[in-house]
């Protein structure tokens, strides 16, 4: 980002500006601290927690999950919404009896509570690896962000006792991607070693059947 800002001669601007993020329940809930404060290995951070709210990530039972784990962004403070109008069922199914906001969106926290967005949980496939649950949104969230990586599809294949990660990747055409690219990429950018490659495979656009959008097509 810092290099984005210099190329395009807009740096003061950024650095400048103060971003917050939220939803139409949880108006500016987390901040997106000022670029220049931000470490470069957060940049894809949307941000922490703004004052005096509340966040947490629980996995699919409801327990605070891990550090750097996926799970659901829970909201709690100020911002949130009192109730949707005229539908205390619908609000009951998203904000719990302790007042807690659950939003559906798919998140994991580091160590110093910065907050990265993978998507919605209802459109997350996941996968059993060593005990623990593998969304494949996350690792092409992060795979999108190499220039060589045009597009990514990652999935499970059973072992006996879980699921192996396998990366199905189109690289930019004439890029010379290689499979030890992807690995060493892999294990520079994810956030566990568990969401690491057991194998990895190559395609074209011509090869797959592809959505609307543009996207290998998983069924």
């Amino acid at each position: 980002m810092q290099q984005v800002a210099h190329t395009l001669n807009i740096s003061k601007i950024l650095l400048s500006e103060l971003d917050v993020c939220g939803g139409t329940e949880f108006v500016g809930a987390i901040e997106s601290r000022l670029f220049s404060e931000l470490p470069a290995n957060r940049f894809m951070s949307v941000g922490k927690p703004s004052y005096n709210v509340e966040v947490k990530v629980i996995d699919e039972n409801g327990a605070v999950a891990p550090v750097n784990t996926q799970g659901e962004l829970c909201i709690r403070g100020w911002p949130l919404f009192l109730e949707y109008k005229d539908q205390p069922e619908l609000t009951a199914k998203v904000k719990d009896k302790e007042g807690w906001l659950h939003t559906g969106d798919m998140v994991s926290m580091d160590e110093c509570g910065y907050i990265y967005v993978y998507g919605r949980m209802s459109n997350a496939q996941r996968w059993k690896v060593a005990s623990n649950v593998i969304y494949s949104i996350s690792i092409e969230t992060v795979l999108l962000k190499n220039p060589y990586v045009r597009s990514a599809v990652v999935l499970g294949t059973d072992n006996g006792h879980g699921h192996d990660i396998n990366y199905v990747i189109e690289p930019v055409p004439d890029s010379g991607l290689t499979v030890e690219d992807v690995t060493n990429y892999a294990k520079e950018n994810m956030m566990s070693s568990l969401e690491w490659p057991v194998r990895v495979f190559f395609y074209t656009s011509m090869q797959l059947p592809m959505t609307s959008g543009s996207r290998p097509k998983v069924i």
